[in-house]
């Protein structure tokens, strides 16, 4: 999944890149750091417990200079530094958190926003609001969940 991802945002060494909704096992991060060459790597939870659990991983793989865990809701967090961006699926109220991103975010930044799709591969009726505030870039498809997308979000 992350490979997709990683080669739809196009991450380069000048770029920042925020995961939103790290979770207490930074996978995303960890794999961002070990398969691109971005500057740095930010991932935020709104969950104290996972960051506490997160810090102590970044720890472990001796990531600390390249990867930074922070506690802060997406609602509340500025994206202006960022240009690229991957959303875990799963974020709450994500109607909310992307709307703000959209608002926010510049004509350059690279969104991926991870999602259920229906059975056709297309955005499930939870979903389709995001057409209205973001062009819909590529879906990239993810093999071992037929029903997990990851969508390219871009500035309408």
């Amino acid at each position: 999944m992350i490979k997709n991802e990683i080669e739809l945002l196009d991450i380069s060494g000048d770029d920042s890149v925020l995961n939103i909704g790290s979770g207490p096992i930074p996978s995303t991060c960890i794999i961002l750091a070990n398969k691109t060459d971005a500057k740095k790597i930010i991932g935020i939870d709104k969950n104290k417990e996972s960051i506490v659990e997160s810090k102590k991983i970044i720890k472990k793989f001796d990531l600390e200079n390249k990867i930074e865990i922070m506690h802060s809701d997406a609602k509340d967090f500025s994206i202006k530094n960022y240009k690229a961006i991957i959303i875990a699926q799963g974020i709450n109220p994500h109607r909310e958190i992307l709307e703000k991103i959209a608002e926010e975010m510049d004509k350059d930044t690279r969104v991926i926003f991870r999602t259920n799709s229906d059975n056709d591969g297309s955005l499930t009726d939870n979903d389709l609001f995001i057409e209205d505030f973001f062009k819909i870039g590529n879906i990239a498809y993810q093999k071992q969940n037929s029903l997990m997308i990851s969508i390219v979000l871009l500035k309408k």
